[in-house]
């Protein structure tokens, strides 16, 4: 059983799974909300897998001679689900994903931090847009929670988040009784020490942050705390712009993780929307964009898209051509217009992010985004004008 790697290595992972070509045994995707803080998700994603994988080993045999390839896959996920929703047994991500391709040669489970929509597709492909809209949003996180004694650091990579670093100094003492002179030494003493503290938590903060350098900086702690702690940081992680949040004291594993992600999310949307004005200014400007779905396929075949912006959920049919892969939208027409091949109508959204991931580009599914909306639901910044 192979599990993917952190935050770091998923869009690797996602351009591996977009490299898979249109031939062999067909590809299960299977996409799990797994939240273990809901029984009643997790009941329905067992119900949900149940009854798809019913319905698979049903039409199985229409498969020809993927059938023994495809059996393997609907023991193997099965399996793999009722082990994650045994009792004790709860998923360190709050999503799952698996891809399986038995005759391929292909297992891959990816613990998301997000839950993801309950959905099977089999396809030749695997079918990557859910993967992705998470790889778009969450880079990782390294979040530091501090006060003048203590301190604890956790680490989110894609899957689930840890602990890497704690902090308590007990022997840092509160305010001397007596007055005068004495107090003021015994203050800066205090003072002294305090300020070593988080000279300290910054450096194991920065140590952590540079091992992940797309992932999000959050800080949680009372004012006069983080200041210090800002100040103790070095050019390179305050050009990160970390973001405060608030935790409290003795906050466990699901709260700092539920805050987390709703501030990852947070300012996703908010880096969304700029990201969708900035592509239409382009397209305007520089020729350098392209906003509909036509043009998409244009740069898409030619290679040209550098990052597509697709609207999160959207579902547009096209056409694409068996023999060279050529996409375009509308009806297929008689034959491809490049080689003459047979066209076949297809979902192009997952077919074009198959492709821009492939040819080494970005995918992010956006949540929101006015502009985009308007304009068919995607968009792209090119590499080169078409």
């Amino acid at each position: 059983m192979r599990a993917a790697k952190p935050s770091r290595a998923i869009f690797q992972t996602l351009r591996g799974l977009a490299g898979y070509q249109d031939e062999g045994p067909p590809v299960v995707s299977l996409y799990l909300d797994l939240r273990k803080e809901d029984p009643a998700r997790r009941e329905a994603a067992r119900v949900f897998v149940r009854a798809r994988l019913r319905e698979l080993r049903a039409a199985r045999e229409l498969q020809g001679p993927y059938e023994e390839s495809l059996e393997t896959d609907i023991r193997r996920i099965r399996r793999s689900v009722e082990g994650r929703l045994a009792p004790g047994q709860a998923s360190g991500g709050r999503g799952l994903a698996l891809f399986s391709s038995a005759g391929r040669g292909l297992w891959l489970e990816v613990e998301a931090p997000r839950a993801f929509d309950n959905q099977l597709v089999v396809r030749q492909v695997p079918h990557v847009l859910q993967l992705a809209r998470q790889a778009g949003v969450f880079h990782g996180a390294v979040v530091c929670q501090v006060d003048s004694r203590s301190a604890r650091i956790w680490e989110f990579a894609f899957g689930s988040p840890e602990e890497t670093s704690a902090f308590d100094r007990p022997e840092i003492p509160g305010r001397h009784a007596q007055g005068g002179w004495s107090q003021m030494r015994y203050q800066r003493h205090i003072d002294w020490q305090r300020e070593r503290h988080l000279r300290e938590v910054a450096e194991a903060f920065v140590r952590v942050a540079d091992q992940h350098p797309g992932a999000r900086l959050l800080l949680s702690g009372p004012a006069a705390a983080l200041a210090l702690l800002r100040a103790a940081l070095p050019p390179r992680a305050a050009a990160r712009s970390p973001r405060e949040i608030t935790l409290t004291q003795t906050a466990d594993l699901p709260e700092v993780t539920q805050v987390v992600l709703q501030a990852i999310e947070e300012q996703a949307d908010a880096e969304d929307l700029v990201k969708v004005r900035r592509v239409f200014e382009e397209a305007l400007g520089s020729g350098l964009a392209v906003t509909t779905g036509a043009s998409c396929c244009q740069a898409a075949n030619a290679g040209a898209i550098e990052e597509l912006l697709v609207l999160e959920r959207l579902v547009t049919y096209g056409w694409r051509c068996r023999a060279c892969g050529l996409l375009g939208s509308g009806r297929p027409a008689a034959a491809c217009p490049a080689c003459s091949g047979r066209l076949a109508r297809c979902d192009l959204t997952a077919r074009l992010a198959e492709k821009v991931l492939a040819d080494g580009g970005q995918v992010h599914v956006i949540a929101r985004g006015a502009p985009l909306e308007q304009a068919g639901g995607m968009a792209a910044r090119l590499r080169f004008p078409v």
